[in-house]
């Protein structure tokens, strides 16, 4: 009886011990860093971040879930929008780089279908006069 107990307890603290492994799926998040914190750059993360996810609405809502890692690697030159952005794949999400991206940063959740809640779209009405 010892022995079965001891064993058993063995067992449940390596089960218990084991550490859960990182998964290397897409996380769904993204992340738009402005090159300083201006107000012309902190407006154009915003005009970055919509141009981002209508770009990634449009790859990945066309094929299976279990591609949409791999189709975003594949079509991250799509999300470089502006003369200055720079695309990349960092920690299971889409990082944009605007300029430097030593500024402000805007970070949020992408849907995995077209059936999950809108995404938050913010507009600045007076955005336009400061172009």
């Amino acid at each position: 009886m010892k022995k079965i107990l001891s064993l058993l307890t063995v067992t449940f603290l390596g089960v218990s011990g084991v550490k859960k492994q990182t998964s290397n799926e897409f996380s769904y998040k993204y992340e738009v860093i402005a090159s300083s914190n201006s107000t012309s750059d902190v407006l154009q993360i915003y005009n970055v971040k919509e141009s981002l996810i209508n770009k990634y609405e449009q790859i990945a809502f066309n094929i299976d879930a279990s591609y949409h890692k791999q189709a975003i690697i594949d079509n991250l030159d799509s999300f470089n929008v502006c003369k200055t952005c720079v695309a990349k794949y960092e920690d299971e999400k889409i990082v944009v780089y605007i300029g430097e991206g030593k500024g402000k940063k805007v970070t949020g959740d992408l849907r995995k279908n077209s059936c999950d809640s809108k995404p938050v779209r913010v507009q600045f009405f007076f955005s336009k006069y400061f172009d």
